[in-house]
């Protein structure tokens, strides 16, 4: 008997080696040829930390990059994504394990008192519990569940590139337009200096021209220094009010009521950029 459970053994581990090659070989992503490090430096740089705008310690940015996060529906969709490929994973990836099942249940019953032959004897409830499990494994002898476990594992992690990607050109964005904002308001503020500068210097010349020192050129010389200056003026505040509004659809804050302070400056310590980074 044992010779014939070890013949029948012998010839299902045959059988099974034989059906092996059907399986495919395992997936291996194509070899790419990428340098190791950045070709105009010697080292290499790292890559960007989550959260790179707490870098700069300035609350008002980082209060805005909070806002977009959460607001931008491109970015939500892409969590969704991840999240969606995760549970793929997790399921798929089960498949590989024995399922266990379990159930319960109960059953009263009560015999007829028209059957007993004692009178006035009423037959008592009897309950009875069951507890039923089961254990079950499927051999994934084709290799299907392993190439649908991998195939899910990455998805999940182009998933995972995807969302990262997204966030960073959502930050991006909006330290960009914070910091343009910024460059605007210092502009305004020297603009604004300019033009009462400009100012002073057309009340001399009008005074030197009414006292005859002067020609009547140097007044118009000086007129059209104030009206450039006064122009500059308002282009410059044109292009703030753009930038916050941009600032405002990207944190999905409506316009009118979206208010960024315009005495705030930019932060005078920047962090410190590693210099095997490139310029970009």
């Amino acid at each position: 008997m044992s010779a014939r459970i070890t013949t029948l053994l012998s010839c299902v581990l045959l059988t099974l080696g034989g059906c092996a090659h059907l399986v495919g070989p395992d997936y291996e992503a194509p070899a790419t040829a990428l340098p190791d490090r950045w070709t105009a430096s010697p080292g290499t740089s790292g890559s960007v930390p989550p959260g790179w705008w707490t870098l700069f310690a300035d609350p008002e940015l980082s209060r805005l990059e909070a806002l977009a996060v959460e607001a931008n529906q491109d970015l939500v969709a892409a969590m969704h994504r991840v999240d969606a490929a995760r549970a793929d994973f997790r399921v798929t990836r089960a498949d590989l394990l024995p399922s266990l099942n379990a159930g319960a249940s109960t059953d009263r019953t009560q015999g007829s008192a028209n059957f007993t032959q004692l009178p006035g004897f009423t037959p008592p409830e009897v309950s009875q519990y069951r507890l039923t499990s089961g254990l079950s494994y499927e051999i994934d002898l084709w290799g299907k569940v392993r190439r649908k476990t991998e195939a899910a594992r990455a998805n999940l992690a182009g998933a995972a590139y995807e969302r990262d990607a997204v966030m960073l050109r959502l930050t991006g964005e909006v330290g960009e337009q914070y910091f343009n904002l910024r460059t605007l308001d210092a502009e305004v503020t020297v603009l604004a200096a300019t033009i009462e500068a400009r100012e002073a210097s057309l009340e001399i010349a009008r005074s030197r021209h009414a006292g005859g020192i002067a020609g009547e050129s140097d007044v118009t010389r000086a007129q059209s220094a104030l009206a450039a200056a006064q122009a500059d003026a308002v282009d410059v505040a044109r292009r703030r009010e753009l930038s916050g509004h941009t600032l405002a659809q990207l944190c999905g804050q409506p316009a009118g009521a979206f208010q960024i302070s315009a005495t705030r400056q930019i932060a005078s310590e920047v962090p410190r950029v590693p210099l095997t980074a490139p310029a970009s």
